[in-house]
């Protein structure tokens, strides 16, 4: 990123200050990035970046119990513990949790803008 040299004087009524200022305290931004990421792209995206971290989180924890399940039906399957038409059934079900959850990460996304 190019080093950030100019500057731009707003003057704003105390109301439309403090809106701004709680929207950057809401959002994590600084007043500078609220003001560029408006700017710049011409429209100004709230994401609260707690709740987006904390989205993050949670998705990497389902993903890792898919990836744990996964692994467990498809070792015990080697073993002979699972039949077949239950080891199928398994796997059909972990494929529509991670479609389910793909579906709502991307209803997400698309609520978000």
């Amino acid at each position: 990123m190019s080093k950030l040299t100019k500057v731009i004087a707003v003057r704003l009524t105390e109301e439309e200050y403090q809106q701004h200022l709680n929207v950057a305290n809401e959002t994590g931004y600084s007043k500078s990035e609220l003001f560029r990421d408006y700017m710049l792209k011409n429209k100004l995206q709230v994401v609260n970046r707690d709740d987006a971290l904390n989205r993050i989180f949670q998705l990497k924890q389902i993903g890792i119990n898919i990836n744990q399940l996964a692994h467990r039906i498809n070792t015990d399957a080697l073993k002979g513990i699972l039949n077949e038409n239950l080891y199928k059934y398994i796997s059909r079900q972990l494929d529509n949790i991670y479609r389910d959850v793909k579906l709502v990460c991307l209803s997400e996304n698309d609520n978000d803008n």
